[in-house]
C-alpha cells in the first residue's frame, strides 16, 4: 500500500490549522487518516509545529512519501535532516516570548506621561518672542514714517515762507496764506507692547465702536473710542 505524508486542513477560512497525516495515495482529500503525526498552527503568534519525532521517522523508514510543505514542516523540526543525514541546521529560531498587548499598551502610556515637555514650551515661548520682534519692528516702522512726515512737513514750511518773502520783495500780489497744522514732531522712538485684550473685554470694544459708528452717517465716530471705553468702565491700549 502506497502511503504519503501530507497535511490536512481545519479551521476557519482565515484562520486555517492543518494536521499532519499519513494517508492512503489514493484516499480523497478529506478522506479517513491512518495516523496523525504532527499538528502544525500558522495563525498562532507564533507559529506552531509539532511532530511526533518517533513516528514521524518510523513512517519514512517504511517508505511513506512525504509532501513539499511537509518536508518543509520537517527540516524546521531537523526530522528530515535526521532521516536524511543532511548536515543542514533545522531552520526553527527561538521565538521571543509574546507580550500581553494590555501590558505593552500601559507601558506606552507610562512613557508618554513621562516624556519632557520642555520642547513644546520652548516652541511656544519662541513663537512669542517672534511675534513680539515682528510688533516692534512694525511700530519702529510706522514711526520711521511719522518723522520722515515731520520732516516733509519742515521743508514745506521753510519753502513756503521763503517764496513769500521773496515774492512780497519783488511787489507780487499774494493770496492770503493757507492756514495749515503746524508740523508734529514725533520724538524718540518708544516701544510699548500691545496689551493682549481678554476675549470678552476686545469682543465689548468691538460692539461699543460699531454701534457708535452705525449711530449716526459718516465713517468716523463722533466720540473718540478712548473716551467712549471709559464710560464704560473698559480701557482701549
Amino acid at each position: 500500500m502506497a502511503t504519503k505524508i501530507r497535511l490536512k486542513r481545519f479551521g476557519k477560512i482565515r484562520t486555517p490549522h492543518y494536521r499532519v497525516v499519513v494517508m492512503d495515495s489514493r484516499t480523497k482529500r478529506d478522506g479517513r487518516a491512518i495516523e496523525e503525526i504532527g499538528q502544525y498552527h500558522p495563525k498562532s503568534d507564533p507559529s506552531e509545529i509539532t511532530v511526533d519525532s518517533e513516528r514521524v521517522q518510523y513512517w519514512l523508514g517504511v517508505g511513506a512519501q512525504p509532501t513539499e510543505a511537509v518536508i518543509a514542516l520537517l527540516k524546521r523540526t531537523g526530522d528530515w535532516q535526521k532521516f536524511t543525514g543532511d548536515t543542514t541546521a533545522a531552520g526553527i529560531d527561538p521565538q521571543p516570548t509574546r507580550q500581553d498587548k494590555d501590558e505593552l499598551f500601559a507601558a506606552a502610556l507610562a512613557e508618554e506621561d513621562d516624556a519632557p515637555r520642555e520642547a513644546i514650551t520652548k516652541k511656544a515661548d519662541e513663537t512669542k518672542d517672534d511675534e513680539a520682534k515682528a510688533d516692534e519692528a512694525a511700530a519702529k516702522t510706522a514711526w520711521q514714517g511719522k518723522v520722515d512726515g515731520y520732516r516733509l512737513c519742515q521743508v514745506q514750511d521753510r519753502v513756503a515762507a521763503k517764496y513769500r518773502e521773496s515774492a512780497g520783495a519783488a511787489g507780487k500780489t499774494l493770496a492770503p496764506a493757507v492756514t495749515t497744522p503746524p508740523c508734529t514732531d514725533p520724538g524718540p522712538f518708544v516701544y510699548t507692547p500691545t496689551e493682549v485684550k481678554p476675549l470678552e473685554q476686545a469682543g465689548a470694544l468691538g460692539s461699543l465702536a460699531a454701534s457708535e459708528v452705525i449711530a449716526h452717517w459718516g465713517p468716523r465716530p463722533m466720540t473718540p473710542l478712548k473716551d467712549l471705553a471709559a464710560q464704560h468702565g473698559l480701557t482701549v491700549g
